[in-house]
């Protein structure tokens, strides 16, 4: 859930490491970094040792933008050209002004395949944002799982049932908030987690580039013996049809 914080700004220097990718090339200071303390109860929920958290938004004072005027260097958003990202031209901030942009990041998702085949029955226009800034694929570190428009999940939800059938998995009765749960046991295991259907976004109207969704990612365990679907509906009004994220682990607990 957003919330809203109020605290004082604050400015310090940030001593930050530049590597090629194998070694650490060189050391540079970032003066004047801003920064704010806020109460620690805001870090309930995160992962244990969590000390802060860090913006990495479009806005202002987010680390990127903070990094990229500082040090010269390309923002991450131009950095990104397999995946380019989107501008939603409305803001989907709690508060905003008239004619803001959204500092969020959004990704072009054409249509989803599950298991090879392309998931219809829903209206494609759902994945594109509407001049009220409604739609599009929202990526988001927040929403612990993966949210879609109701029309999108329905459809979704019954292609993969199906394929994952096939696949000899046992659907066993669902836990909230997911629509699709299955029995561990009748699932095995691959190098990508449990062997069950992928789920690609199609990006760019090539349908040659895809984002694919594998077991390790997609699967949730709430009990000993359920695993479900990590996706859930969220109804027909949302601010946005599609948020995509990515899951650190496939042993999440819903929420």
């Amino acid at each position: 859930m957003d919330s809203l914080l109020t605290g004082g700004l604050a400015e310090d220097v940030m001593h930050v490491y530049s590597t090629n990718g194998v070694s650490v090339d060189e050391s540079v200071d970032v003066t004047r970094f801003p920064f704010a303390c806020a109460n620690s109860d805001h870090l309930v929920g995160l992962a244990k040792g969590t000390e802060g958290m860090i913006g990495l938004s479009r806005a202002q004072i987010a680390l990127p933008t903070q990094l990229s005027f500082k040090l010269n260097i390309a923002h991450l958003s131009k950095l990104l050209i397999t995946t380019p990202l989107i501008i939603n031209p409305v803001s989907t901030a709690p508060i905003s002004s008239q004619g803001d942009h959204s500092d969020e990041y959004f990704i072009n998702v054409k249509s989803i395949k599950v298991g090879g085949k392309f998931v219809s029955n829903f209206n494609p226009s759902s994945l594109s944002i509407s001049k009220k800034g409604v739609g599009r694929t929202k990526i988001s570190t927040i929403t612990p799982y993966t949210v879609l428009h109701s029309a999108i999940y329905k459809a979704l939800v019954k292609e993969f049932v199906t394929k994952a059938k096939a696949l000899k998995a046992k659907q066993v009765k669902s836990v909230a908030p997911f629509g699709a749960c299955f029995d561990p046991k009748t699932i095995r295991n691959s190098k990508t987690g449990l062997a069950v259907p992928d789920i690609d976004l199609v990006l760019h109207s090539s349908r040659v580039v895809i984002w694919r969704i594998y077991g390790h990612n997609s699967m949730v365990k709430v009990k000993r013996n359920v695993m479900c679907l990590g996706f859930v509906d969220g109804g027909c009004f949302n601010a946005n049809n599609f948020h995509c994220y990515r899951r650190p682990s496939n042993g999440g607990q819903p929420p």
